[in-house]
Order: structure tokens, then C-alpha cells, then sequence
């Protein structure tokens, strides 16, 4: 797979549920995506700064959006826009460090998105005071990103095993 594992090792609970059910196998990613949107939008509304109507119009266009056709795909489309999206509402929340870190969830998947990650870490420490423990706090956050690099690195001798195919 030229993707990291962070979605397939996420697969792993409704696999095994889906064993000890006796559900098709292929169900599993069905599963693990309409649970990742269910639970995405419950932390919607857990830490909306809105009243509970713009936040339920929120939820059911992010519901019905591209995630709803694609949870049956057995790809990270799901895994990544969940991760992303509430990395971003909690970031314009004022929970900056938390976005960082489930956007940097997301970019294991998707490495390009290490891009905004630099852009939200920039922004982020210039908006806060700079400090040694902000400083260590984004870079804690965001240290995730560096995974799939350095896993591919280690095994492949390659950062990105997508580019080395020459895509």
C-alpha cells in the first residue's frame, strides 16, 4: 500500500467485531467509516461554539456531504475528511494544539496535508505568546506527520513511497 496504516490499524475493532458476528469481512470498513462520522459529529456538537441549530446544520451537511457516499469505499477519504474536519473546528474553537493534532492524525494518510499542518503551526505561534512551551506543544501536536516518512525511510530507503512510484 502506498497509504500509511493509520486506517487499516482503525479497521482493526470492526474487523474483529465483525468475526465474532460472522459479518463479511468486507462490512468492516463500512463499519469503521460510518462510526468514524457518527463520532465526528458528536464531538461537533460537544464542542460547538454555536447554539444547537447552526450546529445540527452543520452536522447534517457534513453528514450528507461526500462522506455519505463514500462510506462504503474501502479507502481513507472518510478517515481523512473526519479527522481534518474536526481538527479544524477545534481549532477555530480556540482549541489550536487538539486541531493541530487530529489534522496531523489525518495527514497519515494523506501526507500532503503536512502543508496546512506548517500553516496552522506557523500561525498558531505567532498568534500565541512564543514561548519554550508553545513552542514544545505544537511540536508535539504535529510530531505525527513525521510517522509515515520515517517508517517508509527506515523500511525502503524512501520518504514517500507514492513519489518514488513517480506519481
Amino acid at each position: 500500500s502506498c497509504h500509511f496504516f493509520a486506517y487499516s490499524f482503525i479497521n482493526l475493532p470492526s474487523r474483529i467485531l465483525c468475526s465474532l458476528i460472522g459479518f463479511n469481512p468486507l462490512f468492516t470498513h463500512q463499519l469503521t467509516n460510518f462510526l468514524l462520522i457518527i463520532v465526528t459529529c458528536f464531538f461537533f456538537f460537544k464542542f460547538s461554539v454555536f447554539d444547537r441549530f447552526y450546529t445540527s446544520l452543520f452536522v447534517l451537511m457534513f453528514f450528507f456531504s461526500t462522506n455519505y457516499w463514500y462510506i462504503s469505499w474501502q479507502h481513507p477519504e472518510v478517515f481523512t475528511v473526519c479527522f481534518s474536519s474536526l481538527g479544524f473546528w477545534l481549532f477555530l474553537s480556540g482549541r489550536r494544539y487538539w486541531g493541530i493534532f487530529l489534522i496531523s492524525v489525518a495527514a497519515l494518510q494523506n501526507q500532503p496535508i503536512a502543508i496546512l499542518i506548517f500553516g496552522l503551526a506557523a500561525f498558531t505561534f505567532f498568534k500565541e505568546t512564543i514561548s519554550i512551551k508553545n513552542t514544545l506543544k505544537l511540536g508535539f501536536s504535529s510530531c505525527l506527520i513525521l510517522l509515515p516518512s520515517l517508517f517508509y525511510f527506515y523500511h525502503f530507503g524512501e520518504t514517500n513511497l507514492i513519489k518514488y512510484q513517480g506519481a
